[in-house]
């Protein structure tokens, strides 16, 4: 809707309003006085016309002046969707009632309302709606109803304004004065917008006209504001608003046919120090602006009158037309104000500030014009700019001190270029500004097909170092971003030692540069050019599609090519940069007074900085040692020929490759000089090689001397020599292949190698030397490699070797001057590498610290530890590697000081067992901790130190997993066991929460072990599970130096058919609970346990279990009945019965181990279907038998006998043997009644024999 509407229904509302008032109030004054009594009524009656809320405060009448009128207060219209009401404080109304009366109809004599409050926005569909009111449609006219009041006054109200969703302005304090007389309407409107705006604005308008007809309008307006913020409405990102502003601004404006035809302003711009005046007029379809009065202040801020005008006007044809004229204006100036202004676009504005153009335009004529796209179609230009620069920003450099001259338009035209003292700086391209003496020449355009060419004739540009004279024709298509230059510049009389400001550093690699400065020492330039041709993008012309070419001749010059490398004095040379070479062809030259023949020094690319020295130079073998030892080669850098010394005649070609920048190649030195014959010399280290031929030669990294041939100690030998870089230090590689016996020199010093290695195999001594006086007391590097054929090492695995295997070992050490050794480094065929550190405190050749590594990474001595051992393994024997460390403790070497072992291991076996991917990790603080995690060991093992006695050695194992080892390694590191006595276990407290014999859960373990008297004591060991509770105790004692091991055992309430288990025999026995006794002895120490040596008694009893297999084995021996006889015997069938095995009810008996045999003379199986007794002797020793079995059947009985049992230690290594003793078939029992029977012979064959008796009754033999 438009304001009309809103207006509209402002006036309609306000007039119904009344006229239902008037109605209430009567036609007596005495009524006024009581009508807010009617308020309810009123209100209600307004809302029911108006068709929306409203409320109404105080109503009553009163008399402006003669006229009657109404006053309401506190008036507000809201709706349900506006977040703000429309307020009016205090409404005022008079009528006009002589009008009235005479018109017979309403007529107002005036409107004040005060206090009002409305909050007013633009949609994006350019709708204005007034919040609180609801628009409605309706033919009243309140333009005219306004505009047709004689008097409207509004005071102390404020509008808040909202367009297009952008911030809200606010309008304070708005005053308004509203008179109409027929045609005739004067307003005056005063309000403040609001700092961001300007601090306040006042206007006054006198129109004569129809108000419906903008035609018939005539009239002026006149606005005042106080700092105006003349770009607030503008969209630029600068905000222009925060930094210019009109202090004061007045503008007189004229009304003709409705439209504005002139307007005359003057003001004055505050923070721009500027004051003028301005006036535009409507000429036809265009305009004229002209500025001519403005006048800007100066620095000391007074005003002074500079000229400058500004004419702008439109054809017909929609052309602009510009005239400017400037006199006395400062470039300065005039660049603050245009960036000032926040007009410019972002880029140009940078520009502006960037460039900071500096110069008086002393005087400017110019017109321009544009077309209807804005684009220029013509200029003229005549002017004078003196003292001009700028600074250079981006790729625009920058000039000071030029005095300009321009004149011409848009096809041609001239700039002469003078100026004394200048600059030219271009930090793109040259590294300082150019300081120029002299510049004298002009600059012609010339614009046509849409190409702009530049041309310059002899442009001269002078200092004290170099005179040049340039021709230029550059051509830059406007409609293209190629532009073509052609410039030729020649000089003379060039200074090379100031060459460095003139060098284009900003497009050549960085190291060409640095290369340069210090390359060209000193000389003079005779005569030189330059010349540039291509386009200006192509440059630098890296595809060679363009030429850049600098040519000048040097004489006297000196040339230090490279750091550490010998100067080259008295060059005569041309040096030629083409595009991105560079090269110097050197006629004559001397280097350390050695003449050279030819000498050249070139970079083929410049971008890549690659430079290369060529030069031959022919003398005696000491003159090519001294270049070679005071080059780099033999001095600082690569080379040990500091500490040789030659004799003979020699010829030296040079060749150097030299990188100026990263990544720019490899620095490369080639040179040859060729021996005949001559001596070499090592005086430093008494060695010498006589009658020397063949070629010595010498590059970057290494001094060589490859299949020389000569004669060592009088021998023939095969030598080879390079000098090798070692940091700052200089050393000389020398191998010696041959039967060289190298074992003497480091026989001291790898004392501990040697004594665990025998054999002799072929090696190859090699020894880096220093060899210069300036390395004087440094290390010899000294290795020894070999493929060990022939050599064996004695250790375990995995490091042992016998002598018959190949593999690659190779030490490595250094040498004192003295001829002792610190370290020793071995790596041995990728499996392994160790390094080991000599020297003890009082004894040189002992060794310290050792570290070894298997795997890929290397070995390296722990400050913290003595010995470390890290890495990776397949296994490792604990038990041999703790034969090994006790042998090498006996040979004198304290180890126990610290140890540090991270080891994963894939196995690992501990005596007979085994255990998988194990990862152990040991470190020592007051004592040892053992780490160990695996699926078969997992725990911490703490071993207190020497001097605790407070504290045992504690097991602690959440799961340990028993695989007992089939086959056992055969290594000679393991034939020797570890020498023990019980005072050397320290107390012990083992604990393992799940204990496995192999897949066999045992269950929780704890073991306690003390020191006695001589002895070492087990007390309250006990092992427990739901199916077996064992508990267990002993001692070891030594008395008069024999060992005594006892061992006693109780077991209840356990499983027979699970303990069978550990002894690999399963399938015999179902269920059965046991319990049993044991008392074990043996005159050895406990590891050395074995079943001959054994001494003790056995007491078993299992209750209620099942014999599997009675067929077969030594559950037929042991049922010792005949079950396929049975059924034919008694006509009965027990085939049901006796298909899962044979019930017995109790296994009761005794064994006595004596002398490697078990003794029994009361072993009963009793089950429902028999009862069977063992006496007699089984040789656990000699594996043989010596047993009387007697069988007494129960007939009665229907249940089948199921299997064989055995429980116990010793009575399970019993049993099974017994097994083994039955295991051959024989015939069953055929006859009824007791039977007895005699095993005799070995394990394997044993001789079952039936005693016969004769038996009463039936007549029936047995």
């Amino acid at each position: 809707m438009k304001l009309q509407a809103c207006l509209h229904k402002l006036i309609y509302s306000i007039s119904v309003f009344i006229v239902v008032v008037a109605v209430m109030m009567g036609l007596t004054r005495l009524a006024l006085s009581s009508l807010n009594l009617f308020h309810q009524k009123i209100e209600t009656a307004v809302q029911q016309i108006l068709q929306q809320p409203i409320s109404l405060g105080l109503i009553r009448g009163d008399w402006q002046g003669l006229y009657p009128g109404l006053v309401v207060y506190d008036i507000q219209l809201t709706t349900a969707h506006d977040e703000h009401p429309f307020i009016i404080q205090e409404l005022r109304l008079s009528v006009d009632w002589p009008s009235s009366l005479s018109k017979r109809t309403l007529q107002l004599n005036g409107l004040i309302i005060n206090g009002m409050s409305a909050f007013v926005e633009r949609t994006t569909d350019g709708t204005i709606h007034v919040q609180g009111i609801i628009p409605q449609q309706s033919s009243f006219d309140a333009l005219s109803a306004i505009f047709s009041l004689p008097n409207i006054h509004v005071n102390d109200s404020r509008l808040s304004w909202l367009a297009k969703g952008a911030d809200v302005m606010e309008l304070n304090n708005i005053g308004l004065s509203l008179h109409n007389h027929n045609h005739i309407h004067q307003m005056e409107v005063s309000f403040q917008p609001g700092k961001a705006l300007a601090s306040s604005v006042r206007m006054q308008m006198d129109l004569n006209g129809t108000i419906h007809d903008r035609g018939s309008w005539l009239g002026s307006v006149y606005v005042e504001t106080e700092d105006l913020q003349p770009f607030y409405f503008l969209d630029s990102d600068n905000n222009a608003s925060n930094h210019y502003f009109a202090k004061h601004l007045a503008s007189w404006i004229t009304i003709q046919d409705g439209q504005i035809s002139r307007v005359l302003g003057q003001g004055i711009a505050e923070q721009d120090k500027v004051t003028g005046v301005f006036q535009w007029l409507r000429q036809g379809e265009g305009w004229l602006l002209d500025i001519n009065g403005f006048i800007p202040m100066t620095p000391d801020e007074n005003f002074v009158d500079h000229g400058l005008s500004l004419q702008a006007t439109m054809d017909n044809a929609d052309q602009m037309h510009y005239r400017m004229g400037m006199q006395g204006i400062d470039f300065s100036w005039l660049s603050q104000l245009m960036a000032s202004t926040g007009l410019l676009p972002e880029n140009i504005d940078d520009m502006v500030h960037g460039l900071a153009l500096q110069g008086v335009v002393d005087d400017l004529q110019m017109d321009l014009s544009t077309n209807q796209e804005a684009v220029i179609s013509g200029f003229d230009i005549d002017a004078q700019i003196n003292a001009f620069s700028m600074h250079s920003w981006n790729k625009i450099p920058g000039v000071d001190g030029l005095d300009l001259l321009i004149k011409g338009d848009m096809e041609t035209g001239t700039v002469s270029i003078t100026g004394e003292g200048s600059s030219f700086d271009a930090p793109k391209i040259f590294r300082w500004p150019l300081v120029l003496d002299r510049v004298n020449g002009s600059l012609e355009w010339d614009y046509q097909d849409k190409v702009l060419t530049l041309l310059a004739e002899d442009f001269e540009v002078g200092n004290s170092h170099i005179q040049t004279k340039t021709r230029l024709h550059l051509a830059i298509p406007l409609d293209e971003k190629r532009a073509h230059m052609d410039m030729q510049v020649n000089y003379g009389n060039g200074d090379i030692e100031h060459v460095e400001p003139y060098l284009p550093a900003g497009i050549m690699p960085a190291g060409a540069v640095k290369w340069l400065d210090k390359a060209l020492v000193s000389g003079r330039v005779t005569q030189g050019g330059m010349l540039f041709y291509g386009d200006l993008k192509d440059f630098p012309f890296h595809h060679n599609d363009g030429r850049l070419e600098v040519r000048f001749d040097v004489k006297d010059g000196i040339l230090d090519y490279k750091k550490g490398w010998k100067d080259i004095h008295a060059l005569q040379a041309e040096v030629l940069f083409l595009n991105q070479s560079m090269i110097i062809h050197g006629h004559k030259g001397t280097i350390l007074g050695v003449q050279l023949s030819q000498v050249k020094v070139s970079i083929d690319n410049l971008k890549r900085a690659y430079l290369t020295v060529d030069g031959t130079a022919t003398g005696s073998f000491d003159r090519m040692m001294r270049f070679v030892k005071e080059s780099p080669v033999g001095g600082s850098y690569t080379s040990g020929v500091g500490g040789f010394n030659g004799v003979g005649d020699a010829q030296l070609n040079l060749r150097l490759g030299i990188p100026l920048a990263l990544n720019s190649g490899d620095y490369r030195v080639n040179g040859d000089v060729d021996l005949e014959g001559n001596r070499l010399l090592l005086p430093d280290w008494d060695l010498s090689v006589d009658e020397l031929k063949g070629r010595f030669s010498f590059d970057g990294s290494t001094l060589y001397a490859r299949n020389l041939q000569g004669h060592l100690f009088g021998d023939p030998v095969q030598i080879s020599m390079n000098a090798l870089p070692q940091g700052e230090d200089i050393f000389t590689r020398i191998e010696i292949q041959g039967k060289v016996d190298v074992r003497k020199k480091v026989q001291q010093q790898a004392a501990f190698l040697i004594n665990h290695s025998a054999g002799l195999s072929q090696w190859l001594l090699r020894m880096d030397m220093p060899t210069s006086t300036k390395t004087t007391g440094l290390p010899v590097e000294l290795s020894l490699s070999s493929d060990l054929q022939g050599l064996s090492i004695d250790l375990p695995y995995p490091l042992s070797k016998k002598k018959d295997e190949t593999g690659w070992l190779e030490l490595k050490t250094r040498l004192s001057a003295s001829g002792q050794s610190k370290m020793i480094d071995m790596s041995y065929n990728g499996l392994f590498s160790a390094q080991l550190e000599l020297g003890g405190d009082n004894n040189a050749a002992a060794w310290k610290r050792l570290a070894i590594a298997f795997g890929e990474q290397p070995a390296r001595v722990s400050d913290q530890y003595a010995i470390t051992v890290s890495g990776e393994l397949d296994y490792l024997n604990v038990s041999a590697w703790l034969t090994a460390l006790e042998r090498i403790d006996r040979s004198g070497q304290d180890i126990s000081r610290s140890l540090f072992v991270d080891l994963n291991l894939a196995g690992m076996g501990v005596s007979q067992y085994h255990f998988n991917d194990t990862r152990v990790v040991i470190d020592q603080d007051d004592g040892w901790n053992i780490k160990l995690a695996g699926d078969d060991l997992s725990g911490i093992i703490r071993v207190p130190s020497l001097i605790d006695q407070q504290h045992p050695l504690l097991v602690k194992l959440d799961r340990m997993v028993l695989n007992p080892v089939a086959t056992e390694r055969t290594e000679s590191d393991i034939s020797e066991a570890i020498d023990l006595q019980p005072g050397d276990v320290p107390p012990t407290d083992i604990q393992v929460r799940k204990l496995y014999f192999r897949e066999l859960l045992l269950g929780e373990f704890q073991c306690v072990l003390q020191q006695g008297d001589n002895a070492l004591v087990m007390n309250d060991s006990v092992l427990s599970s739901d199916w077996l509770n064992m508990e267990m105790s002993g001692d070891w004692r030594v008395k008069d130096n024999i060992s005594k091991t006892q061992l006693s055992m109780t077991i209840r309430d356990s499983s027979l058919e699970k303990l069978l288990h550990l002894f690999a025999i399963k399938n015999y026995v179902r269920n059965g609970d046991m319990t049993a006794n044991i008392e074990l002895n043996w005159n050895d120490t406990p590891q050395n346990f074995s079943i001959q040596a054994v001494n003790g008694e056995l007491d078993l009893h299992v209750k209620k279990g099942r014999l599997l297999n009675v067929n077969t084995g030594m559950g037929k021996i042991l049922g010792l009945l005949n079950f396929s006889t049975i059924p034919r015997r008694f006509t009965l069938d027990f085939d049901d019965f006796l298909r899962e095995g044979f019930v017995f009810d109790r296994i009761k008996g005794h064994l006595s181990l004596w002398n490697g045999s078990a003794y029994t003379s009361n072993f009963v199986v009793d089950g429902p279907v028999a009862e069977i007794q063992l006496f007699g002797r089984t040789g656990l020793s000699d594996k043989d038998y010596d047993l009387n079995v007697t069988v007494r059947p129960h007939l009665s009985s229907s249940l089948p006998l199921l299997g064989i049992i055995a429980g116990g230690p010793g009575i399970g290594a019993a049993l099974y043997l017994a097994d083994k003793l039955f295991s051959s078939s024989f015939d069953g029992l055929n006859k009824l009644g007791d039977s007895e029977y005699t095993v005799t012979g070995n394990w394997d064959q044993p001789q079952v024999n039936r005693v016969e008796k004769k038996r009463e009754g039936y007549g029936v033999n047995r």
